[in-house]
């Protein structure tokens, strides 16, 4: 049959109907794989548990917006040292009580803020920016580890395919060897070509035995992500889906996840220092104590049993501070400067989010020309295929040279089949950054 001219369309078919290994083996592709890793993360674990760690510090400090109630029992025994009655004194703090006996006490406490100028609020906005900065480095790691994903599989299809293409190529250099060593007993041949087609089917197997290794390499490289094991030998790998014609895509830095993380701890320093200027001034609370006493000269049963109503209190509590030794304006003078170093952190991280979105823009529009430009390689490698079949046919030349020619036209169609993983990767990687 006579072959066509090929195209760019055809050549991506051609590249999508490449021979692949029996139907029984374990097939790849980029999606399988990464909801293997996206699963099975460590990283993205660890980033879910620090959202959930976040949460739980926002439920400590709604806390503060509660009563705090407390219960405390106290049971002693009292030796009176003094031969004579003495009256209970204090002195200082202390209170000297006088008389031998068991006693109890039982009281019940409790506490509330009534007015704090808004630290609470500005505590529990502090928690919760803390939060969304969690959260926000959780879509980074998920996104980083997209992009590494892209990288290893690409890497590991490269191989793949060389090690087809290589495969195909050893046996067309061992027939053009028989072919040469048979014209070589017909004296047609000399010595020299005999061995020109053996060094190429030693060139062949070095080739396949190199990319077979790397396959195995980039295999535990995924391995580590997926957790899965993958045999060489029979894991197949897919193409990757999409059109690889360049694309230009709209990358937005603010709502990108390291925009989001710092946005958050910039808030989270605004509300610092909120809550420290108001950490000046006074906090009213309401507090209340309710006690039951019960004592008895000697029997400690009784003390416990005749426990009654002592006292009831209830009152408010107003404090505030005066002087700290300058430590608070000292920690306000921390946290601005710990905000601008945020904000400039965020201005280098967009930076290079942008050069590193730039980069694959630029991979994505070169690759593609590198691509096309071996596609024109290859096809002026079939034309010469089919001119070379014609001779052959008419007897013109032997057939070692069409096998030559298909063994160049191999190594194009290789070379474009590395050159589409490559733009296809890129591409993957630029729309990945665009998702935000």
């Amino acid at each position: 049959m006579r072959l066509q001219h090929w195209g760019f369309g055809s050549v991506l078919l051609a590249f999508f109907m490449l021979p692949i290994l029996p139907a029984q083996a374990e097939s790849l592709s980029l999606e399988s794989v990464t909801q293997q890793a996206v699963e099975r993360s460590f990283a993205l674990q660890i980033a879910h548990l620090d959202i959930q760690i976040g949460k739980a510090g926002e439920g400590i400090v709604k806390a503060d917006y509660f009563p705090t109630l407390k219960a405390n029992f106290n049971t002693e025994y009292l030796k009176d040292l003094e031969k004579t009655p003495q009256p209970v004194v204090a002195v200082g703090s202390s209170i000297i009580p006088s008389g031998t006996r068991y006693q109890n006490s039982l009281g019940l406490s409790s506490q509330y803020t009534i007015l704090d100028f808004g630290a609470r609020q500005r505590r529990l906005r502090m928690a919760q920016a803390e939060t969304q900065a969690k959260g926000a480095t959780y879509f980074q790691t998920f996104r980083d580890l997209r992009l590494k994903l892209v990288d290893l599989y690409a890497e590991a299809l490269i191989s793949y395919r060389q090690l087809q293409g290589q495969s195909d190529l050893l046996k067309l250099a061992q027939r053009g060897y028989q072919l040469k060593k048979r014209l070589y007993e017909a004296g047609t041949q000399s010595r020299v070509d005999v061995a020109q087609e053996a060094m190429q089917v030693a060139q062949a197997l070095d080739a396949i035995q190199g990319h077979r290794a790397q396959l195995a390499e980039e295999l535990e490289q995924l391995s580590y992500f997926t957790q899965m094991d993958y045999d060489p030998e029979t894991t197949t790998l897919s193409d990757f889906t999409g059109d690889p014609e360049a694309q230009t895509l709209s990358i937005s830095l603010s709502h990108s996840p390291e925009a989001q993380q710092y946005d958050a701890q910039i808030r989270a320093k605004q509300a610092e220092m909120e809550l420290l200027r108001r950490q000046a001034l006074p906090q009213v609370s309401l507090y209340s104590y309710y006690n039951l006493y019960g004592f008895d000269p000697d029997r400690p049963g009784k003390a416990i049993t005749g426990l009654s109503q002592r006292t009831i209190s209830l009152g408010l509590n107003v404090a505030m501070p005066l002087f700290d030794g300058f430590k608070t304006r000292g920690q306000l003078q921390k946290a601005q400067l710990e905000q601008e170093k945020l904000r400039l952190q965020k201005a280098e991280k967009l930076a290079q989010l942008k050069q590193q979105a730039d980069l694959y823009q630029t991979q994505v529009s070169g690759r593609l020309v590198s691509l096309k430009t071996k596609v024109i390689v290859l096809n002026s490698a079939q034309d010469k295929l089919q001119l070379v079949a014609r001779l052959t046919e008419n007897q013109v030349v032997d057939a070692t040279q069409e096998i030559q020619a298909q063994l160049s036209r191999g190594q194009q169609q290789m070379a474009a089949e590395k050159a589409l993983i490559e733009q296809m990767a890129a591409l993957k990687k630029l729309q990945i950054l665009a998702e935000g």
